[in-house]
Order: structure tokens, then C-alpha cells, then sequence
């Protein structure tokens, strides 16, 4: 089946306000083809979530949150008219968002599946670095399990690219909220 689009960028999001710009002003030049579009589903906000949002796409939805991850991430999946769906949170940076485009346009025949690069920093100036599965073919068989520990359910093959991004989800003093959010996660 021929979709509307490339790519189908997929985020839920609620109170980013501090990080979605950065989010998403790495992913302008991506937002600038046409077979490209940007999903956003706001699970609650209060802060300037949505306005953020409302600037870079006219596609965004609201849901109310329900503590459950993977039910999440399959309702933003579930607005996706793209062959492939492209999973980021708001506190992620793209380093190179036009090599993901063009690595899914020449691989879109030989792949089900793409992977990236995630450096996740902290406040310490550390970081760690993996490789994990973040595009997927929109097959109607893709979605996500898990309420905490969501977990993609895709297909192979499986493409390892040189797309990386930035993860500033752990750049906080507090140890304890540090743990916690690691744990839950």
C-alpha cells in the first residue's frame, strides 16, 4: 500500500516546554519535505507544551495520560500516514536529520527497520552511547509494548545507520530523581 508520506516523525509529549524547541528546530530541515510529516500528541500539558508544538506542525492531537507507555506511543503511531515511523521524545536532539531522510530513501526497499545512535548525557559531562531501533515500517503490524518498558515489536531486517542523536533526558543534579527517572525507564 502506497502512504501519503516518506516519514512520519511520531512524539508524545507533556510539559517539554524546555526542551521541544531544541527538538524540533533540529528537525527543520526534514519538516521542509513534503513527504515528511510531524505528529505530536500532548498528554496533558501545562506549560507552553502546546504552543511549542502548534509552531512546527498542525498535527496535534490530545490525549489524556494513562500511565501506560506503550498505549501511548501506538496512539501517536495510530495518526501516521508515513511508510516509515520515526519515534522521538522531546528531549532529543537529531545531529544529522537529512542523513536519516536519504539512509530511509535508499534503504526503504532492503530494510524494515532503522537504527541510530543515542548519546545520553548527563550533568556530570559523561555520557554513554547505543545503537537502538528507531524507525520502523508502518506495516499496520508495528506497535509498541509495555507500560513502563515500552518496547518496539518490528520487523527485520534491520539497518544500523550513522543518524545520531543527542539525549538530554538525564542533565539533572538530583541523583535521587536521576535514579528514579533511570529506573523507570
Amino acid at each position: 500500500m502506497k502512504r501519503e508520506y516518506l516519514l512520519s516523525i511520531c512524539m508524545m509529549v507533556k510539559n517539554e516546554e524546555k526542551n521541544l524547541k531544541r527538538c524540533l528546530d533540529a528537525l527543520k530541515p526534514l519538516l521542509e519535505k513534503k513527504d515528511v510529516e510531524l505528529i505530536i500528541v500532548d498528554t496533558g500539558s501545562e506549560d507552553n507544551t502546546v504552543d511549542i508544538a502548534g509552531q512546527y506542525t498542525d498535527k496535534l492531537y490530545f490525549h489524556k495520560w494513562e500511565n501506560h507507555f506503550a498505549n501511548m506511543r501506538n496512539i501517536t503511531i495510530s495518526y501516521a500516514k508515513g511508510e516509515f515511523i520515526f519515534i522521538l521524545d522531546a528531549d532529543e536532539v537529531v545531529k544529522n536529520p537529512l542523513e536519516l531522510y536519504e539512509t530511509i530513501r535508499e534503504k526503504q526497499d532492503s530494510a524494515n527497520t532503522f537504527s541510530v545512535r543515542i548519546k545520553n548525557l548527563n550533568a556530570y559531562g559523561d555520557f554513554t552511547t547505543i545503537q537502538q531501533e528507531r524507525v520502523f515500517r508502518n506495516d499496520g503490524d508495528f506497535h509498541f509494548t509495555g507500560a513502563v518498558h515500552n518496547q518496539p515489536r518490528f520487523k527485520e531486517p534491520v539497518i544500523s545507520t550513522k543518524v545520531s542523536l543527542d539525549h538530554y533526558g538525564y542533565l539533572f543534579h538530583n541523583k535521587e530523581l536521576r535514579e528514579r527517572k533511570f529506573k523507570r525507564t
